[in-house]
């Protein structure tokens, strides 16, 4: 009767660290939330995004087409600045730079407007730990119900 009670005790303990285990491998094989940011944005699931070529990018929201002319790629701890211009009259309401790949928290463009067709801004992305950064750009002008997202790298 004994050796029925241990077996018993041991089948239990084996069931629960059984399901210890499955638990643990679902909470390590699930995506973590960063992660998931930067598979929509590159499976074209998120708004409208464009990836930086050559310092600059095409986008249309709705029926406008937005044109933005970096004065250089990004570098680390360096100011940038940014021209956004349009053959239609437009308002840009924000633009914000968020990293993809490491949290380093919301940074601002400094905005201003040159022309109704034409706005000017500038930032800085500061230094982190990762070699090669990821970076999302955020434009929300008046009117578009959504964001243009524009993606860039910094690093090696």
């Amino acid at each position: 009767m004994k050796h029925l009670k241990l077996t018993k005790s041991l089948q239990i303990l084996s069931l629960i660290v059984l399901i210890f285990i499955v638990i643990l491998l679902i909470l390590i094989n699930k995506p973590r939330p960063q992660e998931k940011v930067s598979n929509n944005l590159s499976s074209n699931g998120l708004g409208n995004h464009c990836q930086f070529v050559n310092s600059e990018c095409e986008i249309v929201l709705g029926n406008q087409a937005f044109h933005l002319t970096l004065s250089t790629m990004p570098v680390i701890e360096e100011r940038v600045e940014l021209l956004i211009g349009s053959e239609q009259a437009f308002k840009l309401e924000r633009a914000v730079i968020e990293g993809i790949n490491m949290y380093m928290g919301t940074l601002p463009i400094i905005q201003e407007k040159v022309t109704a067709k034409k706005w000017r801004g500038w930032f800085m992305l500061g230094a982190c730990s990762e070699p090669k950064m990821k970076w999302k750009m955020t434009l929300q002008f008046e009117g578009q119900p959504e964001p243009a997202l524009l993606l860039f790298s910094t690093g090696s």
